[in-house]
């Protein structure tokens, strides 16, 4: 789980505030995928961490198992991996390695929310077997009207498995201009289940002279076919995004 980015989408509501303590329906808006995962039962979270955003570390430590036993008997293990700079997704990643055995496990952006319904992870996890080399991310269906509400990366074409999934061939990356369409369309979201192969991937594909950014060695996974995407039910939202934040903030009730 990475969270070591400034937050720069959502400026000035991060100066003085880490993204992912920002209230969502009453909520820091890590609680939604901390308490998600924590509900799988999962053996150890691994947070990728900036070192200046101790009072994020102070809620996942100390207030976080707080509000979690009053829904989750089970806490599982969290270890904190510093990451110096915001040098990028990929390199958050990939400093998670050391921690990653032969076995599958979840990648998970913070800052997307699924409201009603199963959790995203939960669905995807019981979408599809956990095949050896087979990864899987959740995909959402986006109205033009609600376009605004999400980031321009992740914009997806593929063949169609079945009802809700859909065998990925194409993964776009990410653009200056903001996401445009008059129909409907599919875009992959920050829930991913993936195996070890990705780190080879990121070493691969990443720039000397850029962002090391985790979209290129996912590109590459779906160009060799070995991504499964999992239609998600539930209302999302990128709440990493001005007008998704606020979108998610107005709808519905509080938690």
């Amino acid at each position: 789980m990475p969270v070591a980015g400034k937050g720069t989408r959502l400026y000035p509501l991060t100066k003085d505030l880490p993204k992912e303590l920002l209230p969502v329906r009453g909520r820091p808006m890590i609680f939604y995928s901390l308490f998600e995962v924590c509900q799988l039962g999962v053996e150890e979270i691994i947070v990728i961490i900036s070192p200046e955003k101790e009072m994020l570390k102070r809620y996942i430590q100390e207030e976080f198992p707080k509000e979690l036993e009053e829904k989750v008997p089970f806490s599982p293990r969290i270890t904190f991996v510093t990451q110096p700079k915001p040098y990028g997704s990929g390199d958050a990643l990939f400093r998670a390695r050391p921690y990653i055995n032969d076995e599958p496990f979840l990648w998970v952006m913070p800052d997307f929310i699924l409201f009603e319904g199963e959790s995203p992870s939960f669905q995807l996890i019981k979408a599809y077997p956990l095949e050896k080399g087979l990864n899987l991310v959740g995909v959402v269906e986006i109205k033009p009207e609600e376009s605004q509400y999400f980031g321009n990366v992740g914009l997806i074409r593929g063949k169609k498995l079945g009802r809700r999934k859909i065998l990925i061939e194409d993964l776009s990356g990410k653009r200056k201009e903001p996401i445009s369409s008059s129909h409907k369309f599919l875009k992959a979201i920050g829930r991913w289940v993936l195996w070890d192969e990705i780190f080879f991937l990121l070493e691969e594909t990443k720039n000397q002279m850029e962002e090391w950014d985790d979209t290129p060695a996912l590109q590459a996974l779906c160009k060799k076919g070995k991504v499964i995407g999992v239609l998600l039910k539930g209302k999302g939202f990128d709440v990493g995004n001005l007008q998704g934040f606020l979108a998610a903030n107005a709808y519905g009730t509080p938690v």
